[in-house]
């Protein structure tokens, strides 16, 4: 088995040389990281080996965990399985894992790399840590479009506005993490163990790693079709557009070049079959979990996301206690969809005070009247 990148490094260069990119520095040591695989950052006790129990949803669900896995390993992006004394370092790190299933019946296997999940745990004191506590993550700041971004994207395109949306299929998988750290980025399941190479979902470096080449290549096709900046908002693997009705061809040149560069360096793009994910000059669509009509200037949240968050207001509202996944949820999403309404923000802070993002999502948490 040879782990790779699925996005080719050379031509990743040659793409951003042609596009008139000029910050060499940068985009050398991007190559290289695609090339080679990138270091996620865990430094001292995060090194150090730890195991932890899988979620019963692991168990649960077995036989969607093991098609997954399957999958993984087809797609050359997962070693495995093996056995203990096969495992190739002495001091791997066993992550626990939790299932959720996709609306289209598979497995989401959702790695814990934030286990232990233990507070008193510091660095220097020789114990093994999370990988996530031991990545700084001011290494590791990224820039993410918001709903924020996307609202003023559609103000300046103006009633009528085209939408244009491109979504990436497994989207970390794309990029390869540096051999010296795969030893991080192991699972158990079956009594065999199981080692991921590419960029994981669920550690603390991951969604700068992705974003930084992934935005180099969307700046390489706004460059080579000439859309203007301020028409288009990436958030991760997820790149919108909307032009003013007059640009309508603007808009789609911007996706040919963007799905033709993809093709050309082996990512592999969500099929427009799938209107959630992708869908080319359009004035209905959804872009960043929320319906937007722009003949008729109109957005929605959509049902099952409006019911999601409405249950666990009743959550917090009639309950002792909640826990903090379920508060980190709502207030993930109330954040989100806060620039939508006029005011919308200010009365969100008793929420933000009951969660804490360090610490597991399992911890139970009193609901303060101020909350309710």
């Amino acid at each position: 088995m040879d782990p790779r990148s699925w996005i080719d490094s050379k031509k990743f260069s040659d793409l951003c040389a042609s596009a008139g990119m000029k910050d060499s520095a940068r985009l050398e040591s991007l190559s290289r990281g695609i090339e080679e695989g990138f270091r996620i950052g865990c430094t001292g006790e995060g090194r150090l080996s730890t195991v932890g129990r899988n979620s019963d949803t692991a168990s649960e669900y077995g036989y969607r965990v093991a098609d997954s896995l399957l999958s993984w390993i087809k797609e050359g992006i997962c070693f495995g399985p093996l056995k203990k004394e096969e495992l190739p370092w002495k001091d791997v790190s066993i992550s626990p894992i939790t299932v959720r299933i996709k609306p289209n019946g598979k497995a989401r296997i959702i790695i814990d790399m934030s286990y232990p999940h233990d507070r008193k745990l510091k660095r220097g004191q020789g114990r093994p840590m999370s990988v996530n506590s031991s990545i700084n993550i001011d290494e590791f700041r990224t820039t993410m479009g918001t709903t924020k971004d996307w609202l003023n994207c559609l103000f300046w395109a103006g009633i009528g506005a085209r939408m244009s949306k491109a979504d990436l299929v497994s989207a970390y998988k794309h990029y390869l993490v540096s051999p010296e750290d795969w030893k991080l980025q192991a699972i158990e399941f079956g009594g065999r163990y199981f080692i991921e190479s590419q960029l994981v979902f669920g550690t603390r470096s991951s969604p700068a790693l992705y974003n930084r080449p992934a935005m180099a290549i969307t700046e390489a096709s706004r460059r080579t079709s000439g859309l203007n900046p301020r028409c288009q908002v990436q958030c991760l693997d997820d790149v919108i557009t909307a032009v003013p009705v007059r640009e309508e061809e603007l808009g789609r040149q911007f996706d040919s070049h963007y799905s033709r560069h993809y093709e050309y360096l082996g990512g592999k793009l969500a099929s427009s079959d799938d209107p959630e994910k992708s869908f080319s000059s359009v004035t209905k669509g959804i872009c960043l979990g929320v319906e937007y009509d722009t003949s008729r200037w109109r957005w929605n949240i959509p049902e099952i996301k409006k019911k999601l968050v409405l249950l666990d207001l009743y959550t917090v509202l009639e309950s002792d206690h909640a826990s903090n996944g379920l508060l980190l949820s709502l207030n993930g999403r109330l954040n989100h969809y806060a620039p939508l309404v006029v005011g919308g923000k200010w009365w969100r802070t008793p929420l933000l005070k009951l969660q804490d993002s360090e610490a597991a999502k399992s911890l139970k948490v009193q609901i303060t009247d101020e909350a309710r």
